[in-house]
């Protein structure tokens, strides 16, 4: 035989080798490849009765994706997904998966955003009923600042209370969360502690969270919110006609008056620089506010006669 013939043989049977081996090489990485894509998850498959956890990697790998998968019933209709954002990715956790920006950290704000005061005073976690903020003004009185309470263990927040915790067994309605569902408007809703119904909540959905921000508000003692406007507004429980004050706000306060044989309120604000007085029922300038408007007088006067 032809030596040159043998090696252009030889040459065809190891062509033929090695595409075997190159098909054989892409049919196992296609394998991977879909053995992979089967690992992402749909709200269907995770969204059921015998979840353990609310919160899923949609594609099931820790580390890798960038969506979050939150079940807030056992059917696909009430999932949520939402994404991690561009500096986060999902990370797989036996309590939740969670979004964090490096791999390995732990999720710290428990899918929850921080809480936002409104006003100054008392407020509940709208998130967890056994705790509660105190929302005072910073050292230059330009912003709020919250401070977090939690009520001894076996007691829930209750504003009746004089230390703001009470037994879970003594209210009517033991843990009061905001309860916003599913939604994708803002949308207003009310927070009854015991007989307590003073306070009420925005559910302000966040493409960016599982679940609507909560702003709590509060209305002023024997006000209860009027839910059917927008915002909504405190309704005054007048006893009788008179002026009384908003505990929340002492440059304003409530007159009661008749209306066709029914007591009705309206809110009113005191002239500035001034708040109102309960002992006498209007409104005062104090006096260190009208000795210092005196003294600007006074200095004014002086500097004019110079």
């Amino acid at each position: 035989m032809n030596f040159h013939l043998v090696l252009k043989l030889k040459s065809k049977e190891v062509k033929k080798r090695e595409m075997k081996r190159i098909n054989l090489i892409t049919f196992a990485l296609s394998c991977i490849l879909i053995k992979i894509e089967s690992l992402d998850v749909t709200p269907t498959e995770v969204c059921t009765d015998t979840r353990t956890k609310d919160y899923f990697c949609s594609d099931n790998v820790t580390c890798t994706g960038t969506e979050v998968i939150y079940c807030a019933g056992s059917q696909a209709s009430q999932a949520i997904t939402y994404s991690c954002g561009s500096n986060s990715l999902c990370q797989i956790s036996d309590d939740g998966d969670y979004c964090a920006e490096s791999c390995g950290s732990t999720n710290s704000n428990n899918n929850n955003p921080d809480f936002t005061c409104t006003g100054l005073g008392y407020y509940p976690n709208p998130y967890d009923c056994t705790s509660y903020y105190f929302c005072s003004l910073n050292s230059d009185k330009t912003q709020f600042v919250a401070t977090l309470y939690n009520c001894p263990s076996g007691n829930v927040f209750s504003p009746s209370s004089a230390t703001y915790c009470t037994r879970k067994n003594i209210i009517i309605n033991n843990c009061i969360t905001a309860d916003c569902g599913r939604t994708n408007s803002s949308k207003y809703i009310q927070l009854q502690y015991g007989f307590n119904k003073q306070y009420y909540a925005l559910c302000a959905p966040d493409a960016t969270l599982p679940t609507p921000i909560v702003y709590v508000f509060v209305c002023p003692t024997n006000s209860l919110p009027k839910l059917n406007t927008n915002p909504p507004k405190c309704s005054y429980t007048c006893w009788r006609a008179g002026f009384f004050q908003n505990n929340l706000d002492k440059s304003k306060y409530f007159e009661c008056y008749w209306n066709n044989l029914r007591l009705e309120s309206i809110e009113r604000r005191c002239p500035s620089g001034s708040t109102f007085d309960a002992t006498v029922s209007q409104c005062k300038v104090e006096l260190r506010t009208m000795n210092a408007a005196i003294s600007n007088i006074l200095n004014e006067n002086g500097d004019n006669d110079s």
